[in-house]
């Protein structure tokens, strides 16, 4: 085959296969070959540690330390699985703590550049081992897709090619799935959206609200977002009702970010270069930041002599299925009120809270997205 002349998004696909799993002739029952990915981007460091010597200006050695390889990935939210989902998806927890040991593999495949879906064998495959999740955030802008970010990190790659080693290539690589060339998201209201998020509400008595008016437990309720109610517009139950004509939402929020970083610490022992595990330090601080238009003030005083703050409820929920649940102790960290210069902008206020460890996500994918050998479950 002809060597391509570039490298585009048509002719790359990204999997996951949990670590220790073989891939035997492009099929594992566990690989899930991620949909809606919009990029895939990969760093390797080689890390290298200096030796000098009395007697001579020269380097003694240069050493080579174990080399890093970092993947970030970004998707778009539509209705399949979610990277973080897929790479943890061994365990069944959905605790952060729970998922944070999990390893898996990565592979990025490359076709030709004169096809237009990846529906067959990669020609060149970059293949990653031992990879844990280091950071997840999830995204909700009103202008705009709302998104995914994971980054994986680990020691080991390889880059294949047909030519190189073929045997490799035949039993080990992903084969694609984008047989087609007519993908579309699996979920019934396409990719995520700002009108995507539920704000729909069940009583703990199953009645549902769209009013102020709030029944017993739905703040408990894991149906719907819950917000801080110190955010305008969002009631002392965490909802974000209508209006009273029911044409808007009483908060007028814009941007909805939540994010984890897990640090990972590396773990060492006489006798082998490569660590034998990548830990994750807790605890670990978990971030939301939410901005809405302003209807009044912030409301927030900051009283020297008081406590001025409570736990806060945070979940998000979006209707394509994914659900995060940042516990019942998220406090506010900072609010910041801007804009409503003379130039005309609105004015606009960002609230930043702060909890630790509490960042439970879960998908109502009943797979893990098409996989070489059908489904599988995340």
């Amino acid at each position: 085959m002809a060597q391509n002349n570039r490298v585009f998004y048509a002719i790359q696909q990204f999997s996951l296969t949990p670590d220790g799993e073989v891939v035997s002739n492009g099929v594992s029952t566990n690989t899930v070959v991620l949909h809606g990915i919009q990029s895939v981007g990969i760093t390797t460091t080689f890390n290298l540690e200096q030796v000098f010597e009395l007697g001579q200006l020269a380097i003694y050695e240069n050493i080579e330390g174990v080399p890093d390889i970092e993947v970030t990935v970004e998707k778009v939210l539509d209705g399949s699985a979610p990277v973080f989902l897929a790479a943890t998806r061994q365990h069944d927890s959905t605790s952060l703590v729970g998922r944070s040991a999990c390893r898996c593999q990565g592979r990025l495949g490359i076709i030709s550049d004169t096809k237009d879906s990846v529906g067959t064998f990669p020609v060149t495959e970059v293949y990653m081992s031992g990879l844990y999740v280091s950071s997840v955030s999830y995204t909700v802008p009103v202008d705009g897709n709302a998104t995914e970010s994971v980054t994986l990190v680990g020691n080991n790659k390889r880059w294949s090619t047909r030519a190189k080693d073929a045997p490799y290539n035949l039993s080990g690589a992903v084969s694609g799935v984008f047989t087609g060339n007519n993908d579309t998201p699996a979920a019934t209201t396409g990719v995520s959206r700002a009108q995507d998020v539920n704000f729909t509400y069940t009583h703990g008595d199953g009645l549902s609200t769209g009013s102020d008016v709030v029944g017993a437990g739905i703040a408990n309720s894991s149906t719907g977002t819950i917000l801080p109610p110190e955010i305008d517009g969002i009631s002392t139950s965490g909802t974000n009702d209508k209006t009273a004509d029911g044409t808007a939402y009483r908060a007028r929020i814009q941007n909805i970010t939540t994010s984890v970083d897990l640090g990972r610490e590396e773990l060492f022992q006489l006798g082998k270069k490569s660590p034998y595990h990548r830990y994750v330090n807790f605890p670990v601080e978990v971030s939301t930041e939410i901005s809405a238009l302003a209807i009044s003030g912030d409301m927030i005083d900051a009283k020297e002599e008081a406590d001025n703050l409570s736990d806060r409820r945070i979940r998000i929920q979006l209707k394509e299925g994914l659900y995060v649940n940042l516990g019942d102790k998220n406090k506010l960290a900072s609010v910041s009120y801007s804009g409503g210069d003379a130039g005309g902008d609105n004015v606009e206020l960002s609230y930043s809270y702060t909890t630790f460890n509490d960042f439970t996500v879960t998908h109502n994918v009943n797979n893990g997205g098409t996989s070489t050998s059908g489904t599988a479950a995340v």
